[in-house]
């Protein structure tokens, strides 16, 4: 199974557009292709930002993908302190990745991390999406579909 963290701007993205590639990453948590690596500090940012007003995502979406997540996330404690990002915000989801074993860190935004980090490398929902294609069995690739 792929473990992957998942930043919040691709769940923030899927929250407010059902179609395109944060939403087929979203698609593949929700059929259990990917397991999502959370933790505490992540899981309140996932919250803090989806309650945005100015985001104006529709409560209950927000409230049925965060419930969703927690419910089929691995949950990590953060217990590292590291400083790769550019973004200092960003290292709580490195921590994340390395505390799980994630193989994966999908982000829309790349250039505050860098590519790899120990086992976890670092790629955009589409290049996600666009490798999942290429080795998913016929019949089971993701959309961009807006199924959830």
């Amino acid at each position: 199974m792929i473990r992957a963290v998942i930043d919040t701007n691709v769940v923030v993205s899927a929250a407010l557009v059902r179609r395109g590639f944060p939403a087929a990453v979203l698609d593949l948590v929700f059929a259990g292709d990917i397991v999502p690596c959370v933790s505490a500090k992540v899981l309140a940012e996932y919250d803090e930002v989806l309650a945005r007003p100015r985001i104006r995502v529709d409560g209950s979406r927000a409230r049925a993908i965060r419930e969703t997540i927690a419910k089929v996330a691995i949950v990590v404690e953060a217990r590292l302190s590291l400083d790769v990002c550019s973004d200092p915000d960003d290292n709580m989801l490195m921590e994340c990745a390395v505390e799980a074993g994630a193989d994966f860190l999908i982000t829309g935004n790349t250039r505050d991390f860098p590519s790899r980090y120990k086992d976890t490398v670092v790629v955009t929902p589409k290049a996600f999406v666009e490798m999942w294609r290429k080795v998913a069995e016929p019949g089971q690739e993701p959309g961009p579909t807006g199924k959830m």
